[in-house]
């Protein structure tokens, strides 16, 4: 198991699958340790669920 610190984020929108993210919301990058497949996708951490973006 990876563990990474990064703050969950507040948003005053909803993050919704399919729709952009909203612009105040800063995307990590994926560790290079979640795999290969994933690296090219970015992460936010909002009600304690990790929700990959494809940027």
């Amino acid at each position: 198991m990876t563990e990474h610190k990064v703050r969950p984020v507040q948003t005053r929108e909803k993050i919704v699958v399919g729709q952009p993210v909203p612009r105040e919301v800063e995307l990590e990058a994926v560790p290079a340790d979640w795999g290969p497949s994933l690296t090219r996708y970015r992460y936010v951490y909002s009600g304690e669920r990790v929700m990959l973006v494809d940027p």
